[in-house]
């Protein structure tokens, strides 16, 4: 299970994974978790971290988390650093332009806004609670 073909082939069942998640199947989200979870530490050994086949399971991998409803803050702070270390990664190795490293990036900045709105309405729904809780007693 660790030739080359092999290991593109884990690439391309995750991809299908978040495809038919996104269209009919949500619960495939986790299902696709599962498999880069298990695979980008192969990868990353017999072909390197920054093997362009890795770097597409890791974009995989937080489009995956970022979608699963079962998500924890914990895992979405794990997908936000995944992606900008591949990000990085694949800056360094392809450069800016690279289909990758635009997808990547632009992942990112995805994850980072969905973060940023996320917290927001933790915030105000925080701040909302005790006026809430207080409407009740009256």
């Amino acid at each position: 299970a660790t030739h080359e073909h092999t290991l593109r082939s884990k690439l391309s069942l995750s991809s299908a994974l978040i495809e038919c998640a996104q269209h009919e199947k949500p619960q495939l989200f986790r299902e696709a978790r599962s498999l880069t979870e298990e695979y980008i530490p192969v990868v990353d050994r017999v072909l390197g971290p920054d093997h362009e086949c890795s770097l597409q399971l890791r974009e995989n991998r937080v489009e995956a988390i970022m979608n699963d409803t079962s998500s924890t803050p914990g895992d979405r702070a794990e997908a936000k650093a995944v992606c900008e270390d591949a990000t990085r990664r694949a800056r360094r190795v392809f450069g800016a332009s690279h289909p990758v490293t635009v997808r990547l990036a632009q992942q990112s900045k995805d994850v980072a806004k969905f973060l940023t709105a996320l917290e927001q309405r933790r915030s105000l729904a925080a701040k909302l609670e005790p006026e809430e809780n207080a409407e009740e007693v009256d």
